[in-house]
């Protein structure tokens, strides 16, 4: 019943623990011929044989009555491509190798400390994905480029929102243009310089080069044979010359990272026009910055920067206004992004940002026509559901012990008058039971 008729090979790696570890939310340790038959499906499951036959041999398991079905969390498929409006409040883990592919590139730092603890990448199927999913995939079929942006103060989940729809968007086999880093290129910049093809423009070598190598992770399977269709002359008279494959151009960066910023932009711009390219997913986290004039940063004369003279943050700019340029094609374009109103750098975002969030449509209102380019959902807490799924799954893989939220209402008064079910302090709350 977990496995919901989704198994394939990428999919076992995060069922066969989970099927698994239901036994120990039930309190019972698996037994050795499930974990064999497990083993036997996939490598990863061998250390469940072991802790089987070390519990058959040890004392016997203290017995207890199973849980009921409403002490465990709904489980989804591992291919994001699969979840629908039903999935809603489910949990799902991304395999090992979409971790790092796209958790990797989206998720913070102490979320991957979260998920190396656990052993598990595993992510709450909050509403506001799908719904986002479900506009975005509604624009693409009427052929109408649409923009959806998470905003709201920080802790809300909008990263996590965003990560899931660009999951999803890559298991669909779409083109993925990353900006995960965007609030770091505004306001720390590894390293910026004056632009060889014009003195008035910035470049951010060492994020351009992070920036493509994420690309290339990301799209390889569709872009690594492009070629240059002209000449790019570089710095110290060097040239990458026409019919450079883009996988060839990686090595000519690391070379010279003063090399990264046109590389990295040509490389884009031959993707977008590439013939019968597939649709493009535009994925944009800390998007605000985007709507700034000046950066907080000053370039080498010390002065400040106008972010239309920046090549990296003005790329992005135009790809998150994508309506209205003529630099790129709006065919087969949707644009995700997260949007924060409130955080530690920004207490108060720009007029544009503020304009932009007001006269969008409000998905979570239920208004959703695909002729309006401009979409927001504003984030909240979570809701009772999302909430149980999050506590249920961290009991059930041992990470917590707290009673069930749907069987034990005065915890779940409790708990909301503590952490109000806001997602971080949710998190916080759990690690220290």
């Amino acid at each position: 019943t977990a496995l919901d008729g989704h198994v394939d090979d990428n999919s076992l790696d995060s069922w066969l623990p989970i099927m698994a570890l239901r036994h120990a939310a039930a309190r019972m340790r698996p037994s050795v011929a499930f974990a064999r038959a497990a083993r036997q499906l996939h490598p990863s499951a061998a250390r469940y044989e072991a802790e089987a036959e070390e519990g058959e041999q040890g004392s016997a398991a203290p017995e207890s009555a199973e849980p009921t079905a409403a002490a465990l969390p709904g489980i989804a498929s591992s291919d994001a491509s699969l979840h629908k409006t039903s999935d809603a409040s489910s949990i799902y883990c991304m395999t090992e190798k979409h971790r790092k592919l796209i958790g990797g590139k989206v998720f913070r730092r102490h979320r991957h400390e979260e998920f190396d603890d656990l052993g598990y990448a595993h992510m709450v199927i909050r509403r506001a994905s799908l719904q986002a999913i479900e506009h975005l995939t509604a624009s693409l079929e009427a052929k109408k480029a649409n923009r959806v942006m998470f905003y709201g103060p920080d802790t809300l989940g909008k990263t996590h929102c965003l990560a899931h729809v660009t999951h999803h968007f890559y298991c669909k086999g779409f083109i993925i243009v990353p900006s995960f880093r965007t609030a770091e290129w505004f306001y720390e910049p590894m390293h910026i310089q004056i632009s060889k093809a014009n003195q008035l423009e910035i470049e951010q070598s060492m994020d351009a080069q992070l920036w493509f190598h994420s690309f290339m992770q990301l799209n390889g399977r569709f872009v690594d044979d492009l070629v240059l269709p002209t000449d790019i002359e570089l710095r110290d008279s060097f040239v990458a010359t026409a019919g450079t494959k883009l996988s060839e151009l990686l090595p000519l960066i690391e070379a010279d990272v003063r090399r990264a910023c046109p590389l990295a932009m040509a490389a884009l711009k031959v993707a977008w026009d590439m013939p019968e390219r597939p649709p493009v997913l535009v994925a944009i986290d800390e998007a605000n910055v985007l709507f700034e004039e000046l950066t907080p940063q000053e370039d080498p004369y010390f002065q400040p920067i106008f972010l239309e003279h920046n090549i990296l943050l003005r790329t992005f700019r135009n790809l998150l206004q994508i309506d209205s340029q003529d630099e790129f094609s709006k065919d087969n374009v949707i644009v995700a992004a997260a949007t924060s109103t409130c955080n530690d750098r920004m207490l108060n975002p720009s007029q544009a940002c503020r304009t932009a969030l007001r006269t969008g449509q409000r998905l979570d209102k239920g208004t959703a026509s695909v002729d309006e380019f401009n979409s927001t959902i504003r984030m909240f807490n979570m809701t009772l559901d999302e909430a149980h799924s999050l506590l249920a799954f961290s009991n059930a893989v041992g990470w917590s012990k707290v009673p069930s939220m749907m069987e034990d209402p005065v915890f779940a008064a409790e708990l909301r008058m503590l952490t109000d079910l806001n997602p971080a302090k949710l998190n916080a709350y759990l690690k220290l039971r």
